[in-house]
């Protein structure tokens, strides 16, 4: 920050502005709640903003600063995706907690310790959004809150913010797409949901185009998460799915960022006996019915496919598949 000022008095050029370029850290993706797990070891203490308790902030204030010790900056972020949202980006959590896990776990979060923020893709200058903190008609509606300000890539030649605007803890926001209600976008069913409710209403299945792109055309198996080879060995009694693409030049069309405008899903579901597992087949097909490909799940310790959850599914496809409804 010392040389942002320097630079905006007009006293050094662009080019002598310091930046900090600090080690990557370890980010965790949990596909149930498809929420993606990182921690900051960079706060330093603001001493223009500190008086009787310590404040922090991801930027440091003079060259000399080195980041503090006891705290650490917990993130929580979660992707936005809707129809009509055009271009990528995270709503983030995030709070200031104690660097010591014996200190966080006897410790509550201080008021104005927490924040939220939205990392963007940058294909978009500015973008405004309203948080929704839950609240229940018996304790009456949320006092009104100032709409939350533009959030844009900062300029090089722009003073950042010291500290974006606080709140305090509370229930992570939903998915821009499930305020739009189920008659308009998709979303993601409860992980406790059976997997063969799906089929009742509207559903589709997204294909992570970071693992397909280069395999969709060749059958696949997935297993714990994992994408392996057709013929590697499979523990006994394990959870599997099976991809059989049907037409290698039509399978890429279930890559589409909508697939569900050119591709029908079918959901079939067998009961298992004492010989063979509990399965689903979820067959695709374009609009005018020429068949894609088709995804068969084997639940080998399920009896009744009816019983099988949407997390037992995820358990086995990762963040490879995804399966929206609305």
């Amino acid at each position: 920050m010392e040389s942002v000022r320097l630079y905006n008095s007009r006293r050094i050029p662009l080019n002598e502005i310091h930046l900090n370029t600090n080690p990557a850290v370890v980010a965790y993706f949990e596909p149930r709640t498809q929420i993606y797990t990182f921690e900051l070891p960079y706060l330093y203490v603001d001493r223009e903003q500190s008086g009787r308790d310590l404040v922090y902030s991801l930027i440091a204030q003079r060259i000399a600063d080195r980041p503090a010790k006891e705290v650490i900056n917990h993130w929580e972020c979660k992707s936005v995706r809707a129809r009509d949202v055009t271009f990528q980006f995270l709503i983030c959590q995030t709070w200031t907690m104690p660097s010591d896990p014996a200190v966080r776990k006897n410790s509550r979060p201080a008021f104005g310790s927490s924040a939220y923020f939205i990392l963007s893709d940058g294909r978009e200058a500015s973008t405004s959004f309203k948080l929704s903190f839950g609240g229940s008609e018996s304790n009456g509606p949320p006092p009104a809150a100032p709409e939350p300000p533009a959030a844009e890539p900062v300029p090089a030649a722009d003073a950042p913010r010291d500290r974006p605007v606080s709140q305090t803890p509370t229930t992570p926001p939903p998915p821009a797409e499930s305020s739009r209600g189920p008659a308009g976008g998709w979303q993601i069913p409860a992980a406790s949901s059976m997997l063969l409710a799906v089929r009742d209403g509207d559903f589709r299945v997204l294909f992570s185009p970071q693992t397909w792109t280069n395999k969709i055309n060749s059958p696949q198996i997935l297993l714990d998460q994992r994408m392996v080879a057709l013929d590697a060995a499979r523990p006994p009694g394990a959870d599997y799915c099976a991809w059989q693409p049907a037409s290698a030049t039509l399978a890429s069309r279930v890559l589409s960022k909508d697939p569900d405008t050119e591709v029908a899903y079918t959901l079939t579901a067998t009961n298992g006996d004492a010989r063979s597992p509990a399965f689903f087949n979820l067959d695709m097909k374009t609009l005018n019915g020429s068949r894609l490909g088709s995804l068969q799940c084997f639940f080998p310790r399920a009896e009744s496919a009816g019983a099988v959850p949407l997390n037992r599914w995820v358990e086995i496809v990762g963040a490879h598949l995804t399966i929206e409804v609305r």
